[in-house]
């Protein structure tokens, strides 16, 4: 049994006091690890005499400014609050079902609060790796020294033009400025020699640090989703069966007849074959990408029909499995994109000489535009939900999940026109196009850049927000 079965029925109250002492030990541990980067700076330092300087300093700032220490502390703690919850908000359709809003509000919450335990370990670490890195670089330096400029940069002559001693004291300081010039060039090829000889783990020390911090962040905001949609036992509200395409009550009404209001058969409505949810959860397990695709088609081909197919009542956890293609697909996309421009932009001699910064960066861009792509899912799920769970006084923020979730795959085309269209810009940018098109319009060049990028995006969003609203009015009245 998981941590987010177990904890499924704990009091918010209770789930609150468990994040508030994890974040105690938290806290303790930032402690510890400045103490180990206190004591390794200092070898006649021991770690427990340099925890306890570090604990006593915070105390003597108490004493000596109690007001503003305590509202800082206030505040920041009240920052990390408002993160945890706008958190819970953002994800709180992923593990939505049907029942109250605040319901499926107090399920995120919760799971986000103990989520804070998650943060312990990833702390431990990046701080183990971070100080580990520090002592292995300060022992190598004591080892084997860096080398120092020998001499350092002249002073301009301060006398004025017109004094008899200028033309030499102008001569000697140009003299100097060039055996400055040549030791400066000495020493930097000496300090590079020095830099190549460390071992790899040193030289490239900061694209480790940077990756282990984004590995962690896609280990927590894998174990917040999986925590959040955890199965829970939810008792079915009552609905009355209604009329999928207007929502008029069918009560009474025989199988056989049509709606009053919009003339659509019952059937429709309330027969066996109504709702048989998307073609991804009734699909063969076989032809999988072919079922994909289909179901990418049906929903921008007919949004509200596709709509009134989703089961919302009785939603099951199919829909999940079809994020993982298109955040692959980003994730690779994203990465090979800005290995791209970087080549384009002439800084590959950086990248060969450090191979580590370029799959740094690779491995950063493709995470970032992952988890974005993930993210706007969520967003737009919860933007359209809440705006049709207040509309229509039922919770379909699991509709909403569903459809925004499907959208993926045209979040996965976004992506891919995105980054031509950043290439399309990066080559008008060096064949001076934008240099003209300033003179034309008087619009400075950078201004035209990002205008250039944002308008076919915020065009590309706009239509994601459009369908995903036309699939969720077509599932609002949804009965099983």
């Amino acid at each position: 049994m998981t941590t987010a079965h177990r904890t499924r029925d704990f009091r918010l109250r209770s789930a609150w006091f468990v994040h508030a002492g994890f974040a105690l030990i938290l806290l303790f541990l930032v402690a510890c690890v400045a103490a180990f980067e206190r004591m390794t700076g200092n070898s006649d330092r021991t770690f427990l005499g340099s925890l306890v300087f570090i604990i006593v300093d915070i105390a003597r700032g108490f004493a000596e400014h109690p007001i503003e220490l305590t509202l800082s502390i206030l505040g920041i703690a009240a920052a990390v609050e408002a993160v945890h919850l706008a958190v819970a908000l953002l994800l709180m359709p992923w593990g939505a079902k049907d029942e109250p809003l605040r319901a499926s509000w107090a399920n995120s919450v919760r799971q986000v609060w103990f989520r804070t335990a998650q943060v312990i370990p990833c702390t431990l670490i990046v701080g183990t790796i971070a100080a580990t890195l520090d002592v292995a670089n300060e022992r190598y330096k004591r080892d084997h020294p860096q080398p120092q400029m020998a001499t350092s940069y002249p002073t301009y002559p301060s006398i004025s033009p017109t004094d008899p001693a200028y033309p030499a004291a102008m001569a000697a300081f140009n003299a100097a400025q060039q055996k400055w010039t040549k030791d400066n060039a000495v020493w930097f090829e000496q300090w590079r020699a020095w830099k190549a000889a460390q071992p790899w783990y040193l030289h490239d020390s900061e694209p480790l640090i940077v990756c282990s911090v984004f590995c962690c962040i896609g280990w927590i905001v894998w174990g917040l989703l999986r925590a959040i949609g955890a199965p829970r036992i939810v008792t079915p509200g009552e609905h009355p069966p209604l009329c999928l395409f207007c929502g008029y009550n069918l009560t009474s009404l025989p199988m056989e007849g049509r709606c009053p209001e919009c003339g659509e058969d019952v059937v429709d409505s309330l027969g066996p074959d109504a709702q048989p949810g998307a073609e991804w959860e009734r699909g063969s397990t076989v032809a999988r990408t072919r079922t994909w695709f289909r179901t990418a088609r049906d929903m921008l081909r007919d949004p509200a029909g596709f709509g009134r197919r989703l089961r919302v009542l009785e939603a099951g956890t199919a829909h999940r499995s079809y994020l993982p293609r298109p955040a692959a697909f980003i994730f690779f996309l994203a990465g090979t994109a800005l290995m791209m421009v970087i080549f384009w932009t002439g800084g590959v001699d950086e990248l060969v000489e450090r191979p580590a910064i370029s799959i740094a960066a690779f491995l950063i861009s493709g995470t970032v535009c992952s988890l974005g792509s993930v993210l706007m899912c969520h967003l737009g799920a919860l933007v359209i939900g809440l705006r049709h769970s207040l509309m229509q006084k039922r919770n379909l923020l699991p509709a909403s999940m569903q459809v925004s979730t499907y959208l993926s795959g045209y979040l996965a085309l976004w992506a891919f026109f995105g980054a031509c269209l950043i290439l399309i810009l990066v080559g008008m940018d060096k064949g001076d196009w934008f240099d003209g098109l300033e003179y034309l319009t008087g619009l400075p060049e950078p201004f035209l850049v990002f205008l250039s990028f944002l308008a076919p995006n915020v065009a590309a969003l706009g239509l994601f927000l459009i369908v995903l609203d036309k699939c969720v009015r077509g599932a609002r009245f949804a009965n099983r």
